[in-house]
């Protein structure tokens, strides 16, 4: 059998790093569950018009509302994002390590580009190892504008599953 072995859960039971099908308002997105702290609790939009925002999910020192009463769908931790080398990069500095949904690739990892749900002009950066939400990443790096986010649980003979293709956004396109 192909394909990620699904299991419905709720959120607060998910792990960082995991990837999951969450409600958000009426409609089903994918997200990867953030790290936990301190009054926050994050979670990384995907898909959909929230796409590329890192949302607090426990405000208040708790998860509530959509988050608490809706089961996601848990997928787990097995799955890749790689960029795709023919889209646009930039090497050091540039306006995608800045831009939402750019994928950043450095020495001590990847990570992915998000605004914060309550500043949309902060950027954030997403481990996507361990899936925790933090500053600008140093060193070595380059950022690519498009990637995909392939399923890694799919048997070695078969051609792995597209979960997710981010392609770069072409101005006028």
């Amino acid at each position: 059998m192909a394909g990620p072995s699904l299991k419905l859960g709720m959120l607060q039971e998910c792990a960082s790093g995991e990837l999951v099908k969450v409600r958000i308002n009426e409609s089903v997105e994918w997200a990867l569950v953030g790290g936990r702290g301190q009054g926050v609790s994050w979670l990384v939009v995907l898909s959909g018009p929230k796409a590329f925002t890192a949302i607090n999910m426990a405000p208040q020192g708790h998860i509530d509302g959509d988050f608490e009463r809706y089961p996601v769908i848990r997928f787990g931790e097995a799955y890749t994002f790689a960029p795709n080398q023919r889209a646009a990069c930039q090497i050091a500095n540039g306006d995608l390590f800045s831009k939402p949904g750019s994928l950043v690739v450095s020495e001590k990892g990847s990570c992915l580009v998000v605004r914060s749900e309550n500043n949309k002009s902060m950027m954030r950066y997403v481990d996507l190892a361990f899936g925790v939400v933090g500053g600008e990443p140093g060193g070595q790096r380059a950022a690519f504008a498009a990637w995909t986010l392939y399923d890694d649980t799919t048997p070695p003979h078969e051609a792995r599953d597209v979960l997710i293709q981010h392609k770069e956004h072409v101005p006028g396109g």
